[in-house]
């Protein structure tokens, strides 16, 4: 019974009306020499860990990974109360076991209103107070829903964003001035779900300097579905936000730059074969917004693009600013999205193997070449935290040191519970020079 890491390519010529051929091999990460790809053994279970909430069990799945200046692990997601899901985060420490230093067990959550809450995003501020985002059911009425926690666990505060129609919180993201910004979609009958963005001020009260209410919209003009699904801030100060869009009557992908002030400045599009659904954003240190998601060709591919500062496809990569990748001819998604410090591009996401399915990542190189060196050859790795059992990611977070958390659920006897797992990246590359930028204050008690 293998309880490993293992890698099964799909060849790369998968782009829009190309056909792969599968390469039906099956390798095991470390198993010569050592790779990007491979699991970190000083963590936990051989490079996994994972854990559940204090209570009813079953439904705990984490959507968003950060790693704090101390090097402690922290998960947001959902925590099922025993009738319906409540805002949860859940805290490792350095040696991937629940943190009892924060909140129950290592454990904290938040209910809006007695009432289905699901959280989406998280992102943890310099104060080290940990802000999580997602749908907020209050008085019958879907809300984007805010809670923030102390670095101890304990509730901070928390907030609805007023939109006048049912709203729903998806990304997170903070500005230099400690402002916090907030993607998702927002409901009006003439034209159904748009783009929806808002900004708080540091005491989650709204920016009404920010469109002159705090918040803004934009739908991309086919009036129906559209989504923002992540949130970047750009050096510039300009707010990028990325999703799924319907345009010409195709689900594409969809990227709207705002200014400073929520004025909207650039729309982009990314539009495949078929329909496709973006989830994840990361910028590049140039601006270039690079998004991940899924094309519905052999009932779904790993799909990513990549856009320029003004909302146009960057042609440098892939030639059309777009790649698709079939891997096992089944339903995959890459969910979310980092663009390491070598400027190679890393998706996380899903793929169904031998019909359990698995965390899985893959990567790109800076140009939209498909990456060999990533797993021995191969472009992509999948992971199991529990051999037999279903396992996805829906999160990716790069560590100042290079290593890389992959974050979702896995299931097990006891039911559903948060994971992460944690791969080299590109750790050797970057050992020194981040080692010298004092960015990794924590190394010392993490390396020993």
């Amino acid at each position: 019974m293998n309880d490993g890491n293992g890698a099964h390519y799909l060849s790369p010529a998968s782009k829009p009306g190309r056909a792969g051929v599968l390469v039906s091999l099956l390798l095991f990460a470390g198993a010569a020499g050592a790779w990007d790809a491979d699991l970190d053994p000083t963590y936990h279970s051989g490079g996994r860990a994972w854990a559940g909430f204090v209570g009813p069990a079953g439904q705990d799945s984490a959507v968003a990974v950060a790693v704090q200046t101390d090097g402690k692990v922290v998960m947001a997601g959902s925590r099922f109360n025993g009738s319906d899901l409540d805002f949860g985060v859940i805290r490792l420490g350095l040696d991937g076991y629940p943190d009892n230093t924060f909140g129950q067990s290592g454990t904290a959550y938040f209910d809006f209103d007695s009432a289905t809450d699901t959280a989406r995003d998280m992102v943890i501020q310099p104060d080290g107070k940990i802000v999580v985002v997602g749908n907020a059911r209050v008085g019958g009425v879907n809300r984007m829903g805010v809670a923030r926690f102390h670095p101890d666990g304990s509730l901070d505060d928390s907030t609805t964003v007023p939109f006048s129609g049912s709203t729903y919180g998806f990304g997170v993201a903070l500005q230099p001035d400690g402002k916090i910004v907030i993607c998702g979609r927002t409901y009006y009958a003439s034209s159904l779900y748009d783009f929806a963005v808002a900004r708080l001020n540091s005491n989650l009260t709204m920016d009404t300097t920010f469109s002159s209410d705090g918040m803004a919209d934009w739908d991309f003009g086919d009036n129906d579905n559209d989504s923002a699904n992540d949130i970047e801030v750009r050096s510039d100060g300009r707010i990028v936000v990325a999703g799924s869009a319907m345009w010409n009557g195709q689900n594409v992908f969809g990227l709207m730059v705002f200014s400073a002030t929520g004025g909207p400045l650039n729309l982009g599009v990314a539009s495949f074969s078929e329909d496709a659904y973006g989830f994840g954003l990361d910028l590049q240190k140039d601006g270039k917004a690079v998004v991940s998601g899924r094309c519905e060709v052999n009932g779904g591919d790993f799909a990513v693009a990549r856009f320029n500062t003004n909302g146009t496809l960057d042609t440098t990569f892939s030639t059309d600013g777009m790649d698709t990748v079939i891997v096992s001819g089944n339903e995959e998604s890459a969910m979310d999205v980092v663009v390491q410090h070598n400027g190679k591009i890393l998706t996380v996401g899903y793929m169904n193997y031998n019909g359990t399915w698995q965390l899985a990542l893959m990567r790109w190189k800076a140009d939209g070449a498909l990456d060999f060196t990533f797993n021995d050859g191969y472009i992509y790795t999948y992971i199991h935290f529990f051999y037999g059992y279903d396992a996805r990611g829906y999160a990716i977070a790069q560590q100042p040191d290079g290593k890389i958390l992959a974050a979702g659920y896995t299931d097990y006897e006891s039911g559903r519970l948060m994971a992460v797992a944690r791969i080299m990246g590109d750790e050797d590359l970057n050992f020194a020079e981040e080692l010298e930028s004092g960015t990794t204050d924590w190394w010392s008690s993490s390396l020993n």
